[in-house]
């Protein structure tokens, strides 16, 4: 499923691009993180991503499996983290879970 949603949010994660993850959200953005951080409306949103990636040197994520019903999108991720004080994390199992609204990314749920 080349340029899915769901591809185009972890290309922009991956980057630890903050204005870019934000242009692929809607206007009313709702974010659930694994580690259970709740983010609901832009603001919320990019200081939630902010604070993400302020942790983070690197980050990788590899999609292993993927499906699509109409507007959600469910991947199936591996993710690697390299921390700030250098710590790595690898091949973290993820579940992502992506509801889009008029092709933005609107509700995401991470696991």
């Amino acid at each position: 499923m080349e340029d899915s949603p769901l591809e185009q949010l972890l290309a922009a994660i991956d980057a630890l691009d903050v204005e870019a993850v934000m242009a692929l959200v809607g206007p009313n953005p709702q974010f659930l993180v694994a580690d259970g951080r709740r983010a609901a409306g832009v603001g919320e949103v990019r200081k939630l991503v902010t604070e993400s990636f302020a942790a983070l040197r690197s980050t990788t994520h590899r999609i292993t499996a993927q499906w699509h019903v109409d507007d959600v999108w469910i991947a199936e991720i591996d993710a690697d983290y390299e921390l700030q004080d250098y710590l790595e994390l690898k091949k973290l199992p993820r579940v992502l879970v992506l509801r889009t609204v008029e092709g933005a990314s609107a509700h995401l749920r991470v696991y």
